[in-house]
C-alpha cells in the first residue's frame, strides 16, 4: 500500500491531486467548469503539470492517449511537458511524487477504476453498473469495471467492448447495422436486446429478445436466438445453450449458478471487490447452485462459507483468501 509522508498531512500531495483530476475527468460527473478548473490547476504551478505528466507516463504505453484527451494548456512550456517522456517512465518505479510512488498510485487507483479504460469513451468503476444513452436512441448497461468505445458513422454503429460486459438495447435503424466487437469477433444485432461479455480469450453472448449473428475473427458464423447464450473464440462458435442465459443475471446485481464451480462465482464477484479475491484450486472446484448478490462480495462469500466446506481468510481489508476446509 502507498505510504503518505506525515509532514504533508495538511496539504494534499501533488500525486493525490493528479489522481483526483484523472478520476473526475473520466467520470460522468465532470462538466465544462471542471475541465476549466483542471486547466487552471495545471497552469498554476509547473509542479502540477509535472505531477500530471508523471502519472500519465507512469501508467505505461497502454495509456498513451491520456495526454491526447487532456493536452497541456497553451501557455505551458512545451519543452517541460512533452520532450522528456522517457525520463518520466524511468522514474516510474524509482521515485515518488510528493512522497507517494507512482506504482502505489496506479495500484490504488486501479482498485476502484480500471486503468485500462483511461482513454475509453465509457468506463465503469469497481462495484458500479451504469446506463449509457447513445445518440441513436439505443441504450447500454455496463457491468462493473467495463471499458467501451463508441464508433457511430452514417453507415454503421460499432460498439467496441474492451473489458467487462454490456447489455445493448438497440434502437431500430435499417440503414445502420449495430454490432458489438470483442477481441474474438463481432456480434451483430438482428433484433433489439442482448448481452455481451469479454472473457479470457473468448466472448459470451446471451440474447434477451430476437437474435444475433456472431462472426468470429476467422470468419466462422453462428446465430443465437432469444432465451439462450453461446460462447465463441477467434475460430469457432460453440453450441448455444439455455443455461448460459444465467450469465446475464449481473444486469440485476446478481450472479446465478446451477451446479457450477465456486471459482465461477468468485470470478463474477471480482469486479465488485475493492481488492483481491484469491481462491485455491480445491475450493474453486466446489459445486454451487443458487442466486447471490454481487454488490457486497464479502457478505456473499460469508454466506457461502456458512453453507460450503470453505474458509475465508482476510489478510487486509482488501485481500481475501478462499480455501477448501480441511477435516
Amino acid at each position: 500500500m502507498p505510504v503518505v509522508a506525515t509532514s504533508h498531512a495538511r496539504t494534499p500531495l501533488l500525486a493525490d491531486q493528479a489522481v483526483h483530476w484523472l478520476l473526475l475527468l473520466r467520470s460522468d460527473h465532470a462538466d465544462e467548469k471542471d475541465r476549466i478548473a483542471f486547466d487552471e490547476w495545471r497552469r498554476a504551478d509547473t509542479r502540477h503539470e509535472k505531477a500530471w505528466q508523471d502519472l500519465a507516463a507512469g501508467l505505461g504505453h497502454s495509456f498513451g492517449r491520456l495526454t491526447e484527451h487532456y493536452p497541456a494548456p497553451a501557455d505551458l512550456d512545451a519543452d517541460d511537458v512533452t520532450h522528456h517522456p522517457m525520463q518520466w517512465r524511468r522514474r516510474f518505479l524509482q521515485t515518488a511524487v510528493g512522497g507517494l510512488s507512482l506504482a502505489g498510485i496506479a495500484a490504488a487507483v486501479n482498485l476502484r477504476y480500471p486503468l485500462e479504460g483511461v482513454d475509453a469513451d465509457h468506463v465503469t468503476a469497481t462495484r458500479q453498473r451504469r446506463q449509457v444513452a447513445l445518440q441513436d436512441g439505443s441504450r447500454l448497461l455496463l457491468d462493473a469495471r467495463s471499458v467501451v468505445d463508441i464508433d457511430f458513422s452514417e453507415g454503421a454503429r460499432h460498439i467496441h467492448l474492451r473489458q467487462g460486459a454490456i447489455r445493448a438495447v438497440v434502437a431500430p435503424d435499417t440503414q445502420r447495422p449495430f454490432a458489438v466487437h470483442t477481441a474474438e469477433g463481432s456480434v451483430r444485432a438482428l433484433g433489439t436486446d442482448y448481452m455481451v461479455r469479454q472473457e479470457m480469450q473468448r466472448t459470451l453472448v446471451a440474447v434477451h429478445k430476437h437474435s444475433v449473428e456472431i462472426v468470429t475473427r476467422s470468419g466462422a458464423r453462428g446465430t443465437v436466438t432469444a432465451g439462450v447464450g453461446a460462447r465463441f473464440d477467434a475460430a469457432m462458435v460453440d453450441q448455444p445453450r439455455d443455461a448460459l442465459i444465467d450469465e446475464a443475471a449481473w444486469e440485476h446485481g446478481m450472479v446465478t449458478v446451477r451446479g457450477r464451480p465456486l471459482a465461477d462465482i468468485v470470478s463474477a464477484l471480482r469486479p465488485y471487490h475493492y481488492g483481491m479475491l484469491r481462491i485455491s484450486a480445491a475450493a474453486g472446484a466446489v459445486r454451487v447452485s443458487g442466486t447471490f448478490s454481487l454488490d457486497d462480495p464479502l457478505a456473499t462469500l460469508a454466506l457461502l462459507a456458512d453453507a460450503l466446506p470453505i474458509t475465508l481468510t482476510q489478510y487486509t481489508p482488501l485481500i481475501v483468501l478462499i480455501e477448501r476446509r480441511t477435516a
